[in-house]
């Protein structure tokens, strides 16, 4: 009896975690069935998804992948479900929002293979994630064995996260909130990487540098910054509005105009971290695989390769002149003093 109980729990449970609007979980292994093609042929709808017309967000972007759900992380325990759900509730927010109680599998079928593919084996190492926000990256770094501090300047995101992870069964991360993302209340040197997942869009211009900073204190000599899904402002549509040319207006007009959102440069990251490798210019071919890998069609491909081409006359790597932006840089590998190990030992002890 307690079996079927469990069992209509864990049925009732898995509707609700994939609604109409969240990630499908019924979907075969391997590539969707094919859908008509409209006469707009392939290469020409490639560019437009290239340039902004079909990126996210939104769950129709994702349905390209290839499901495999292998070690995909599951919630383990349905009465720490219902109290993430009421924390959810408590704040405001709505708990069935795809990207609330949808997000962790999305973050699992795209942003995973970026961080395998650059990062490579991360169990062990140790790595903070910036902006944390409902904690699904979070969770998907801890599930691939890295030691996570996730940190947010929002104490409500904060107190989700922890019970996200708490359902999860991904207990072991360290929630903090900081009340200013632009002084980490850790020591130089703590982390093997930074993560960053659609989260320095929403840092003031004015706070930005001062944030790439301290990013770059904390990231131990060799260390690696990804940043993930980031909106770009070269983009002709805001990938989170979707508004169409809200990149290209100046900021001072908002005082005349409704406030708009806006993306940023790439190089507004880049050209702080002087002495920084790219890994996307320097390994092309990997960023490519990890873009078919997460669904994108042969003629999506060469219309990414073509708009690459002429980001390099930027100064740009292929991640860096998609609507939603993919960055890989690692600082300088410098032999690590014994004051970083020190302190690295004191942050995780």
């Amino acid at each position: 009896m307690a079996a079927c109980v469990r069992e209509l729990w864990h049925s009732r449970s898995t509707r609700r975690l994939h609604s109409a609007r969240a990630w499908p979980s019924s979907l075969p292994t391997g590539r969707p069935v094919a859908r008509p093609t409209p006469p707009r042929s392939r290469l020409v709808q490639a560019v437009l998804g290239v340039v902004g017309r079909s990126l996210p967000p939104s769950p129709r972007a994702y349905r390209g992948c290839r499901i495999s759900h292998a070690g995909q992380p599951r919630i383990s325990n349905f009465s720490l479900d219902e109290v993430f759900r009421n924390e959810v509730i408590n704040h405001g927010l709505d708990p069935d929002y795809t990207w609330i109680n949808g997000y962790l599998p999305i973050i699992w079928e795209k942003d995973r293979y970026y961080i395998e593919a650059f990062l490579g084996d991360i169990a062990g190492k140790i790595g903070l994630e910036l902006g944390c926000n409902v904690g699904a990256t979070a969770i998907m770094l801890s599930r691939l064995g890295a030691r996570v501090t996730a940190v947010d300047v929002d104490k409500r995101y904060v107190a989700i996260a922890e019970r996200n992870a708490a359902r999860y069964g991904e207990e072991k991360i360290q929630f903090r909130w900081v009340p200013a993302a632009a002084a980490l209340p850790f020591p130089a040197g703590s982390f093997d990487f930074v993560t960053c997942a659609s989260v320095l869009e929403y840092v003031s211009p004015q706070h930005l540098p001062a944030l790439i900073r301290e990013i770059d204190r904390v990231l131990i000599a060799g260390g690696v910054l990804v940043v993930l899904g980031t909106s770009n402002r070269l983009a002709p549509r805001e990938v989170h509005s979707r508004a169409w040319l809200s990149n290209y207006i100046p900021r001072r007009w908002d005082r005349l105009l409704q406030p708009r959102r806006r993306g940023i440069f790439p190089w507004q990251i880049t050209k702080m971290l002087t002495g920084y490798a790219d890994l996307v210019t320097n390994d092309r071919k990997r960023y490519f695989n990890v873009r078919r890998k997460t669904g994108d069609s042969p003629p999506k491909i060469v219309a990414l390769r073509t708009i690459a081409l002429a980001g390099r006359f930027l100064g740009l790597s292929c991640g860096a002149v998609t609507p939603s932006f993919f960055l890989a840089l690692k600082k300088p590998d410098l032999q690590t003093t014994g004051e970083h190990k020190d302190a690295r030992v004191a942050h995780n002890c």
